[in-house]
């Protein structure tokens, strides 16, 4: 699609641009993307009666030295997807603060979170971040995270987002951690209980603890899981042997004594991903 709008030549796009249809009219401005338009032909298509068109304009200004006032027209403009490219268009630009506190002010969530983006790699008050943070919506509290690595942000902020209820904001607060050379603490969902249980092929179950400082995600009566596991029994044996064999890929084994430590554990709260998978009681173990 890129390469067919690099070839489009600025006589048709001007010739589609007055088109009754306004799905040639936003392809048109589509077509603008990445290539060097005169700024009446932007502002054409922001004055444009159809939202899809306006929305195409402003995303065509992502990446040019566009004046201030045509990003505060598609600021202004009713519909929120243009609002949201105008705040987009933003990235990357030396912006006013008070261009982005508007975006931050906008009545759609997902204004507000392009608002936030928009102060990645900038020197925003940390004011600022902390209204990112205290929104209702999750994607602007991920943005308003993701806009603090490689600033001096105090772990309390820090804090706030590792403690989130989203885990794209603890996510993203995880980053910032290690962007910024912060040793994170240890977020646990559940205390799991001194045993837990893993089934194994042949219905071995393996017994484990879970180290205090291991990262756990699940809740009690559900699969969990954690990046670090010590097997303390085996109940069964496979062929007479006392090793537990994993279901999921029937390579990983456990012996007594095991210290497990998973290096690519996910710290969101996706139940079937990368960890030490088990259950909080031997019975639930071994009905599934």
């Amino acid at each position: 699609m890129s390469k067919k709008n690099n070839r489009m030549s600025l006589e048709t796009i001007k010739k589609a641009l007055s088109d009754s249809d306004c799905d040639v009219r936003a392809a048109a401005m589509n077509a603008c993307q990445g290539k060097d338009i005169p700024l009446d032909v932007i502002k054409l298509g922001l004055s444009d009666s159809d939202w899809h068109v306006r929305a195409a304009a402003m995303n065509a200004c992502q990446g040019k030295d566009i004046p201030l006032d045509v990003i505060k027209l598609g600021l202004s403009d009713s519909d929120w997807h243009v609002r949201a490219a105008a705040m987009n268009a933003c990235q990357g630009k030396d912006i006013p603060l008070d261009v982005i506190k508007l975006g931050l002010s906008d009545s759609d969530c997902d204004v507000r979170a392009a608002a936030m983006n928009a102060c990645q790699g900038k020197d925003i008050p940390l004011d600022v971040i902390k209204l990112g943070l205290s929104d209702s919506d999750c994607d602007v509290r991920a943005a308003a995270m993701n806009a603090c690595q490689g600033k001096d942000i105090p772990l309390d902020v820090i804090k706030l987002g590792l403690s989130d209820s989203d885990w794209h904001v603890r996510a993203a607060a995880m980053k910032v951690c290690e962007k910024n050379g912060i040793e994170a603490p240890v977020i646990r969902t559940i205390e799991p209980p001194k045993r837990v249980y893993k089934k194994c092929v042949a219905d071995v179950i393996v017994v484990a603890e879970i180290p205090k400082d291991a990262e756990v995600r699940g809740s009690i009566g559900h699969k969990c899981r954690a990046n670090k596991a010590i097997i303390r029994e085996i109940i069964g044996d496979f062929c007479g042997e006392k090793v537990g064999i994993s279901v999921f890929d029937r390579t990983t084994t456990y012996y007594v004594g095991d210290e497990v430590y998973i290096e690519d554990f996910d710290r969101s709260d996706e139940e079937c991903s990368t960890g030490f998978h088990f259950f909080c009681t031997k019975s639930e173990a071994e009905r599934y």
